[in-house]
């Protein structure tokens, strides 16, 4: 009954969004012979509450209705109503992916991409309707291209302004979203687990967990209380306690609050959870803590994660400065989560089949979709509005600058103002990806061809990775190739001061490494180690220090290898071929490089060796592979 309910709600939301788009057509301020109207508005609040069927449907029946009502079933009608529809499945689409409901500039980046279509398509219906009626003139057609092209940027701006506040009140109306039907399903399949199989992919989950080393390094860990229906994490705490590590659980306080209590007593909580009693308890603040397990309802991928509803992690994590690892049973993901701006994202999610981390890195970078929309504004803004094919060179310079700076802006503004002088806690996961889409996009229009060799060698925590450093696109290459691997890299302190790209690199966790200073140095290896004793990120560096313009090994700085013995980390022994290459025939002509990882040193044989040692053994090994 429950279902059939929300269903109704959805239908009948969707109909007045329907007729609204209907009516909106009709009404509208004149500019001139323009008239400006807001039939996409519903269709955009469709496609971002409901997602992209519901948003084409709004569109193609609020659009059919206008049509037939003002000029009935033509041979255009079609065409009409197509750029509707296809905003609707845009728009639904790109909202979860773009995590629209996060940040006004993401929800007005799917909103102009929605604005822009139906503007863009609409021209060329226009056009067709101008050659099989007559009603508008050819001058109209492309005369008022870039008027109709500020009213459409203007209208992305308006719907932008007025969406969020728009979505909240259809939510708290009671009428639910997308992401209420993610938890709902979620949750639905959770319930339908079997006693024995929730306890069998408990004890999964807990064996995965302790092998975490984020786990295994932690010292003061927030973990929480089953309800029947989660994954229980009793063998974690007991394995926990055994170390001597402490445990700590939430206490839920109103208005949203949550605290962290190493217990000394339980009482009956708020939502029929057992809390610590506060009065006989220890109270614990967030900077204690090494790390968070976080139950969640659903997730995905990403590492998006939904509770249920309430906000009481995702108000409580932003002040904490350790991993949050969340615990969940495989059928609670979903293809990719509806997220808002305080939902929080983890840091690795554990179900019994597998670790989902921050892996994966960029599937493809922007170079091609960023040279074809170039390329398509240079060729036809000049032949719609009749200009010189000449212009097309200085719009297709100009398109492509606005694109690629925009990509740079659009990390590069959440990461501005961090203070420089102390490392950062924990990695941004946006900074992170704006790194790796830098340096595809840069191996792209380099012309680069990067393999990996070797890769069976790796570990699945993190480690360090020493390599010799031929090029610019060393770094670069490695990066695209170990992206799943969660690879940063300790450089030299000027690539830091790279105007936009500094602060992103920084933000994302590269570490400045000033070798004139000793003290500095100690300073960054020690800030290194600690990344990767608490599983942060695997670290990258070059114990040359500097290219070598020749090819030949330069003499090593054995202190790069300090940080895999103060953290205990494995060493990866790598080498680059083919990087040197592409300076020389950039995108004219592809290059092939490899990154061929030699030998994997287990951590108790790196703490068995000096620094020395550990340096003269890497050089043979890579002065072996470059058949020196």
């Amino acid at each position: 009954m429950k279902k059939r309910s929300f269903t109704t709600k959805q239908m009948a939301l969707n109909s007045v969004l329907a007729a609204v788009c209907a009516v909106l057509g009709y009404f509208g301020p004149d500019l001139g012979n323009l008239k400006i109207t807001f039939e996409g508005l519903p269709v955009i609040i469709a496609g971002l509450l409901f997602g992209p069927l519901d948003g084409a449907a709004v569109g193609g029946i609020g659009t059919l209705l206008y049509q037939i009502v003002r000029y009935g079933v033509t041979a255009t009608t079609p065409l009409w109503i197509l750029p509707y529809v296809l905003c609707g499945l845009l728009v639904g689409w790109m909202g979860p992916r773009c995590g629209a409901g996060k940040s006004p500039l993401r929800l007005g980046a799917v909103v102009l991409a929605g604005e822009g279509l139906i503007f863009l398509l609409n021209t060329f219906v226009i056009y067709a309707d101008s050659k099989i009626y007559g009603y508008y003139s050819f001058a109209y057609v492309f005369g008022s291209f870039f008027v109709r092209a500020g009213i459409c940027a203007a209208k992305a701006v308006l719907y932008t302004a007025v969406l969020p506040a728009l979505l909240s009140a259809l939510r708290r109306s009671g009428v639910p979203g997308r992401k209420a039907v993610q938890r709902q399903h979620a949750a639905a399949a959770r319930k339908a687990l079997t006693p024995e199989q929730r306890r069998e992919y408990s004890e999964a989950i807990c064996r995965r967990l302790l092998e975490l080393p984020q786990v295994q390094s932690a010292r003061t860990v927030l973990s929480y209380r089953a309800l029947p229906e989660e994954a229980d994490l009793s063998l974690v705490h007991e394995a926990l306690r055994q170390r001597g590590a402490r445990l700590c659980f939430p206490v839920s306080l109103p208005g949203g609050v949550m605290e962290a209590w190493e217990p000394e007593g339980w009482k009956q909580g708020r939502y029929g959870i057992q809390e610590p009693d506060r009065e006989t308890s220890r109270r614990v603040e967030p900077e204690e803590l090494d790390l968070v397990l976080v139950p969640c309802v659903g997730f995905d991928r990403r590492l998006d994660r939904i509770g249920h509803g309430a906000g009481y992690y995702d108000r409580y994590l932003p002040a904490c400065r350790c991993p949050a690892v969340a615990a969940a049973f495989e059928v609670q993901r979903v293809p990719r989560l509806e997220t808002d701006a305080f939902d929080r994202p983890m840091d690795a999610v554990v179900t019994e089949k597998t670790v989902y981390s921050k892996k994966g890195g960029l599937d493809m970078s922007l170079a091609l979709p960023f040279l074809f929309i170039s390329l398509a504004l240079a060729l036809g803004l000049p032949l719609l509005c009749g200009f010189s094919l000449w212009w097309g060179i200085l719009i297709f310079a100009a398109a492509a600058a606005l694109l690629h700076a925009g990509l740079v802006l659009r990390y590069w503004l959440p990461s501005r103002g961090a203070d420089r002088d102390k490392p950062v806690e924990k990695r941004d996961p946006q900074a992170v990806e704006g790194t790796l889409q830098v340096a595809r996009l840069l191996c792209d229009y380099g012309g680069l061809r990067p393999r990996l060799l070797g890769e069976e060698k790796l570990p699945d925590r993190p480690f360090l990775l020493v390599c010799n450093h031929r090029s610019l696109f060393d770094p670069l290459s490695t990066m695209v190739l170990l992206a799943k691997y969660d690879l940063t890299f300790v450089s030299k302190p000027s690539n830091l001061q790279i105007p936009f790209i500094g602060d992103i690199a920084y933000a994302a966790g590269y570490l400045p490494i000033d070798r004139e200073n000793d003290r500095k140095a100690l300073k960054t290896i020690l800030t290194a180690a600690d990344y990767l004793k608490r599983g942060v990120c695997s670290i990258g560096i070059y114990p040359e220090g500097t290219r070598s313009r020749s090819g030949e090994l330069l003499p090593f700085h054995a202190g790069s290898f300090k940080i895999a013995q103060r953290a205990g980390a494995p060493l990866a022994v790598a080498v680059v071929r083919g990087t040197d290459l592409a300076r020389r025939r950039l995108f004219l002509r592809p290059t092939p490089t490899e990154l061929e990882i030699l030998e994997v040193l287990p951590p108790e044989r790196v703490k068995a060796m000096s620094t020395h040692e550990l340096a003269e053994y890497s050089r043979e090994l890579m002065e072996q592979a470059l058949g020196k």
